[in-house]
């Protein structure tokens, strides 16, 4: 635990600064032992040490919180002539008091001064990339902050998180688009750095062909034999295993094909069949898909009639309760891509394996974008349900975690209260109020402009598409409109609507990249075309059956090397410790009523 001397940071920079008084002010204030120790220190000294002690003092100000004191000593060494070493590090240091005070692009003008880092003293450089990282995760720049962690990793090796920190790295750099990840690596000649990218390249290229992906692992491997990243590679057997591995010969697809979930069944099962069909001339040998309907009989009789009839991978089932009852047995002896997920209490048998379009993965994806986007004080928006408060659990487990806080969480209980939910949360209700007492002491008419709350700086909201219709524009009438708005991937139909969706202008979200990507335009206008109806309302699980297809032709590939995301039209794919697979969706925001892929 940090340790407090109670001192007056006055008398301390009075010692430093010679006969010279600072201040007149006398304010006790709470100053660590080892800021105190740097001042002390920087008192002793002359020159060049006494200013890099000052330095010292002022960047470990910045780590307590005590803003007002690092900028009196920061003054102190603006005042006084500096070598080029002390100059630099002065830099990093104003740059992280301005990303501080909130001031990102300031901090952004002040760090891009700073020239060759890896010519300042190790101290020094660890000091410039940890701002770095800090600065450019709080600005959204994925790819300057994903470099600077990696010179981190080099600088700080023996950290305890070590595994942590290279899936961070390797997560961070699947997010950026291959053309970006190919010019980086032209500008960055380090092995370090350029065996992240490579490796990356290949992740990305090679994700869903099995054989090169090996080649390339192999390749990789013998370059940069004791690169960190090495430990996300599979071992050589596996990576041999990958490379012979074939598809299933018989594929099950247990889906609801009537009743009131018919239309998402046949979503998915239309979705399934165009992926197999496209892909079909890939293949070595051509698998058979058989389809069973779990409306028309019990799940755990198909299932064992799907085994009977020689499956060796099984698509299914999709609702939540036959996804529950086929957990509850244990004759799951195939591997079984079910297309929901389990409750939170019950564990999944061997061989099942949870796919779905959980919106928790959004919520807790978009947490860390408005972490990202600099807003650390939110109002929370959502209505009053179980399915509404099980997200804004997720997304605020997730923010707090990233150092985030809740100022306020507000609840509407139907559309026709979102009005006053909005009002009573900004506090507009009580600027209101104080207006009309005022009016009522001096008894004659008061203009007045309402005022909201002050202590937000982004608004989170879980809503339907008709209900952010409704809630943008009040928010923007309650005097919002320079606060980002945040949402999960349900604020968007999914079907582009500019006339309906301008006033979702300026919110931030993430979904699939089928909806998302231009690379998928020409295949969402085929599906589109080919199911206008039922696409637009299951857009998405065509996604999901266009994936499972994915996963179940490339099954040993995604087995033997788990930390190789496929490329999925629902995200990138990655399988988690719950045997659940994990989406990395797309961010974007709404720009002229159309959502926008943020890149």
């Amino acid at each position: 635990m940090r340790q407090y001397r109670l001192l007056t940071v006055t008398t301390l920079l009075v010692f430093l600064a010679g006969c010279t008084s600072f201040s007149s002010q006398q304010n006790t204030l709470q100053i660590s032992n080892a800021a105190e120790n740097y001042l002390q220190q920087a008192a002793n000294a002359q020159g060049d040490d006494k200013a890099a002690y000052q330095l010292m003092a002022t960047n470990q100000l910045l780590n307590d919180r005590n803003l007002n004191d690092a900028e009196q000593v920061l003054s102190r060494v603006q005042q006084q002539p500096l070598n080029s070493t002390n100059t630099q590090q002065k830099l990093i240091i104003e740059a992280k008091l301005a990303l501080q005070q909130k001031q990102s692009q300031k901090a952004i003008a002040i760090f891009q001064q700073i020239k060759n880092p890896a010519a300042l003293p190790e101290n020094i450089q660890q000091l410039y990339y940890q701002t770095a990282l800090t600065l450019y995760s709080h600005t959204n720049r994925l790819a300057d902050s994903v470099i600077a962690q990696i010179h981190l990793t080099q600088l700080a090796p023996e950290a305890d998180d070590t595994n942590e920190i290279t899936q961070n790295i390797w997560h961070n750099l699947q997010r950026l688009p291959l053309q970006q990840l190919q010019t980086l690596s032209q500008y960055h000649s380090s092995d370090l750095v350029n065996g992240w990218l490579q490796l990356a390249i290949i992740a990305k290229q090679y994700a869903n062909q099995t054989k090169n992906l090996a080649e390339q692992l192999i390749q990789w491997q013998q370059t940069y034999p004791n690169h960190p990243a090495i430990s996300l590679l599979p071992n050589a057997d596996a990576i041999n295993n990958m490379s012979q591995a074939h598809a299933p010969q018989q594929i099950a697809l247990l889906l609801p094909l009537h009743g009131s979930f018919a239309s998402m069944g046949t979503a998915v099962r239309d979705g399934f069949m165009m992926n197999f069909y496209n892909n079909a001339k890939y293949l070595q040998s051509t698998p058979t898909i058989k389809v069973y309907d779990t409306s028309k009989d019990d799940i755990l009789t198909l299932y064992q009639q799907a085994l009977d009839d020689g499956a060796q991978f099984v698509v299914g089932p999709l609702t939540k309760d036959n996804v529950n009852r086929l957990a509850e047995q244990n004759r799951i002896t195939v591997p079984t891509l079910v297309l929901n997920y389990l409750d939170a209490n019950q564990s999944p048998p061997d061989n099942l394996i949870q796919f779905g379009l959980s919106p928790m993965q959004s919520a807790q994806q978009i947490a860390a974008f408005a972490w990202a986007h600099g807003s650390d004080q939110l109002l929370t928006l959502s209505a009053q349900s179980d399915w509404a408060a099980q997200i804004l659990q997720t997304f605020t487990d997730s923010y707090r975690q990233l150092g985030g806080n809740i100022a306020i969480a507000a609840q509407f209980t139907d559309d026709q209260s979102i009005k006053s939910a909005i009002s009573s949360a900004l506090n507009i209700d009580q600027s209101n109020q104080r207006a009309q007492a005022l009016q009522d002491l001096f008894g004659e008419p008061i203009k007045a402009i309402p005022r909201r709350r002050q202590d937000i700086n982004g608004i989170f909201l879980i809503a339907t598409p008709a209900q952010a219709r409704q809630m943008i524009p009040l928010l923007k009438f309650y005097y919002t409109e320079n606060l980002p708005i945040f949402s999960i991937s349900n604020v968007y139909s999914g079907v582009p609507s500019p006339r309906n969706d301008h006033d979702l202008n300026g919110v931030y979200f993430n979904d699939i990249p089928l909806l998302l990507s231009d690379d998928y335009s020409i295949l969402r206008n085929k599906l589109a075309s080919l199911w206008a109806s039922n696409y637009q309302t299951n857009n998405r699980l065509y996604g999901l059956g266009l994936d499972a297809d994915t996963l179940s032709m490339l099954w040993p590939r995604f087995i033997a090397a788990p930390n190789f995301p496929l490329q999925g039209v629902t995200g990138n794919l990655y399988l988690n410790q719950k045997q659940q697979i994990y989406r990395q969706l797309l961010d974007a925001e709404f720009q002229q009523g159309t959502p926008q892929e943020i890149k």
